[in-house]
């Protein structure tokens, strides 16, 4: 498949793709995001290690979703480019949790509002 700067999630769901394993966070995302689209993910390949699936791209064997964190270094030589989905945005769904019988230090209260700036306040 030839990628373009408009792809669209039918067109990845058309790929054969290398995927983390069931119940891994990218993968419940992508899986969640291509069904509400009517798209069944088929994966080629499923790995548990993040470094496996990249070189199993750098080595030509297929396409895959993975977290930015993962492959900055990559992207940034030119080993691996990174292709947009025209409509799709895939965030994944975080929780901020704590102990019910424990108040949040203060350093982990000014974390919480960097990360959560409109929510409120967990004391």
């Amino acid at each position: 498949m030839v990628w373009s700067r408009s792809n669209t999630s039918e067109q990845l769901g058309e790929e054969t793709l290398i995927v983390r394993e069931t119940g891994s966070g990218v993968r419940d995302v992508l899986e969640r995001d291509l069904a509400c689209r009517g798209v069944v993910l088929k994966p080629l390949l499923t790995l548990t290690d993040n470094e496996a699936i990249k070189q199993m791209v750098i080595s030509g064997v297929g396409a895959a979703v993975v977290s930015f964190l993962t492959v900055q270094r990559e992207l940034a030589s030119g080993d691996l480019v990174q292709i947009p989905l025209a409509d799709m945005s895939l965030r994944p769904q975080l929780s901020f949790i704590q102990r019910s019988d424990k108040q949040l230090s203060r350093a982990a209260q000014a974390f919480f509002s960097f990360l959560f700036p409109l929510a409120e306040n967990p004391v």
